[in-house]
């Protein structure tokens, strides 16, 4: 399987698979739809997409939080692709990149069933387990 990781531009073809990929597996399955306000807080982040024959099957995005912080958000894999290590793959991708602008620490508000994904990837727990769109979150930490 030769997956591809790079970082996306908003209004790109990927950008909109992106979105697509985001709808189908974090938002619809909540009864939630991606509004405004997040498509605004997009042109703020920084987009990250895996692609398998061209096509996105994994997407994150890194958002600024303050000096040398970035906050993950919308980590998303194609459930046909779930467990396969795409995920693995694009978040230390991610991490990469966010490493060589200068970030030092990268925050994310994990869903409680994805926690032992994001602990593998060296993130630690920060307190305690919270709702947010109506499921159990957890804030995860990592210092680059």
């Amino acid at each position: 399987m030769d997956i591809t990781c790079r970082e996306i531009e908003i209004g790109s073809d990927e950008y909109r698979a992106e979105l697509a990929l985001r709808d189908a597996v974090l938002r619809r399955p909540l009864g939630v739809e991606i509004d405004e306000e997040e498509l605004a807080r997009d042109r703020t982040g920084r987009h990250f997409a895996a692609l398998l024959d061209g096509a996105v099957i994994a997407c994150a995005g890194l958002y600024p939080d303050g000096p040398g912080r970035m906050r993950l958000r919308h980590m998303a894999v194609a459930p046909a692709m779930q467990g396969t290590g795409v995920g693995a793959k694009l978040i230390g991708f991610a991490e990469e990149q966010a490493r060589a602008s200068g970030v030092a620490r990268i925050e994310t508000h994990a869903r409680c069933m994805a926690r032992r994904f994001y602990e593998q990837r060296g993130y630690a727990a920060a307190g305690e387990e919270f709702d947010e769109h109506t499921i159990p979150h957890i804030l995860m930490e990592k210092a680059l």
